[in-house]
């Protein structure tokens, strides 16, 4: 299991991408920072990682390339096909797809760590009926916050 976000040991600059341990530490900073609005979504939210979804989900979700589905939120007694949960908490878990989130992060040039925070945010709160304003309002507060940080 990966160590808690430390800002020396995890620089993100790399010549190499990032490992699913890294980007998994940073996932959990940032989900310990979300914006207040969106915390009730997090409670004993699991936080997993994987390359790409599984084509059931990729099926279910209508998408057509692996590389197009950056993030899953399920919440309750959803399920995503072909993920196999590492706890014992199903009641919400939010899966983060380590290969397209890299494919987008080397074709925007944007920071790895806002781009995390920007993917984490809009699928909380798309997953949860928050309309693109008030996502756009959110990723922008949270961005705000981190910088104040």
């Amino acid at each position: 299991m990966a160590q808690p976000l430390e800002r020396k040991r995890i620089v993100m600059n790399f010549s190499t991408p990032p490992q699913a341990d890294d980007m998994y530490a940073v996932a959990v900073a940032i989900v310990e920072a979300m914006p207040a609005e969106l915390d009730t979504f997090c409670e004993e939210m699991e936080l997993l990682i994987d390359e790409f979804a599984p084509r059931e989900v990729l099926d279910e979700l209508d998408v057509e390339s692996e590389f197009d589905l950056l993030a899953v939120y399920r919440a309750r007694a959803e399920k995503i096909p072909g993920v196999v949960s590492k706890s014992a908490n199903d009641s919400r878990s939010l899966t983060l797809f380590r290969r397209p989130i890299l494919d987008l992060w080397c074709d925007t040039g944007e920071d790895l760590v806002t781009l995390l925070r920007n993917v984490i945010v809009s699928e909380v709160a798309q997953s949860n009926g928050y309309s693109d304003e008030e996502i756009e309002a959110l990723c922008t507060a949270a961005n705000e916050a981190a910088a104040a940080f």
